[in-house]
């Protein structure tokens, strides 16, 4: 027992794919203004403590552009040294560089809300058949597979 050893007890971090379409529909829900785009930009170069631009201004005000054609949630995640460009970039970043981070991301939550709807849509139908309706169509199923199976089984005799 002295050499086993102990892992603590960690929550899961996983959400369900209903979860993550919850929360990309709230971090896809508002707009991001021209102010909190500013502050945005603000933390975002702050990750960059060598970056020198020679003109200081006219960059930040280049990146909270690029950033305000964004939903606020994405924007908070792009500027978040944990999960965003910060996490994977060595240099400061480029209107570009923000542009297709941002474009990747919203895709990926695009594509999680549309597929938590499907989801959705599939739990509805699920739910429109009983137990017993279920019972009778998988006893139908099980009789049509074992009829194909001894057709198979004549044909080739």
């Amino acid at each position: 027992m002295a050499n086993q050893e102990l892992a603590l007890w960690r929550p899961s971090t996983t959400l369900s794919i209903e979860q993550e379409a919850q929360r990309s529909i709230v971090t896809l829900k508002w707009s991001t203004s021209p102010q909190e785009a500013l502050k945005a930009t603000k933390q975002l170069i702050g990750a960059w403590p060598h970056a020198n631009p020679p003109d200081p201004a006219g960059y930040a005000a280049s990146l909270a552009a690029a950033l305000a054609a964004y939903p606020l949630g994405l924007v908070q995640e792009c500027c978040d040294p944990r999960t965003g460009l910060a996490k994977t970039r060595e240099f400061p970043p480029t209107v570009q560089s923000i542009n297709e981070w941002c474009d990747r991301r919203l895709a990926y939550h695009r594509g999680a809300i549309k597929h938590g709807e499907i989801k959705a849509a599939e739990a509805a139908d699920e739910a429109k058949f009983t137990d017993d309706h279920r019972k009778s169509m998988l006893g139908r199923l099980q009789d049509l597979m074992h009829g194909l199976f001894r057709q198979s089984q004549q044909e080739a005799a």
